[in-house]
């Protein structure tokens, strides 16, 4: 038996083949861009992304005995990567360190608002954040919201390309739209940020005894 583990960081994908007793068997690397547009931004070509997961996969397979049994993924947190309904990027990937949402946050910490979400949900906010982004996106870019259907991190859009399913589990989810002792959505959330209308975007939230699922690419 052979296992994948697939680590997708903010500038480098790595990949590693491991044997059923834990021995590492192969490791593949592929640098990723950050895209700088304007100053503050950090934006990635999701495609591209993707892109080069699969190819470190398929180098890291072909040098595997066996076809793997499983994958593991991790990825950078936070941000925006926008998908539509047929799982197609509504534009680039907005990052955990994108700047561009400063105004928002100043208003929420100004407001109280920073302080009664961070009693609901234990995390503070930043502007690379989900409700940042979209507080953004929806003055900025209304059209692109229009046509996104899911609301994913990084890792959710992986998950997405290898199982089809569009789907976020607890520990990506917790930051900034989850009451952490409910364990769900939480609707006072998107009223505090004036996100209500962004519910809708919110994939399938799935705790740890569902994140495994079958891979279909």
């Amino acid at each position: 038996m052979t296992a994948i583990a697939i680590d997708a960081g903010t500038t480098t994908i790595k990949v590693v083949g491991y044997a059923d007793d834990g021995k590492e068997l192969a490791v593949s690397r592929r640098p990723t861009q950050v895209m700088r547009p304007r100053t503050g931004w950090a934006e990635q070509d999701m495609s591209e992304v993707w892109a080069a997961v699969a190819d470190a996969v398929r180098e890291v397979v072909a040098a595997l005995p066996d076809a793997p049994d499983m994958v593991a993924v991790t990825a950078q947190g936070d941000g925006a990567w926008l998908v539509d309904g047929q799982g197609r990027p509504t534009g680039p990937a907005v990052l955990w360190n994108d700047g561009r949402a400063t105004a928002q946050i100043t208003a929420w910490e100004r407001d109280g608002v920073a302080q009664e979400a961070f009693r609901i949900s234990g995390s503070r906010v930043s502007t690379g954040m989900p409700n940042a982004v979209l507080a953004w996106l929806h003055e900025n870019d209304p059209n692109r919201v229009a046509r996104s259907s899911h609301l994913l991190t990084c890792g959710g859009w992986l998950h997405l390309k290898l199982t089809g399913e569009p789907a976020v589990d607890e520990s990506d989810a917790s930051a900034p739209f989850m009451d952490i002792r409910r364990r769900d959505w939480s609707d006072r959330l998107f009223e505090l940020y004036g996100l209500q209308w962004a519910r809708r975007l919110l994939p399938e939230l799935r705790d740890d005894d569902h994140r495994v699922t079958t891979i279909s690419t």
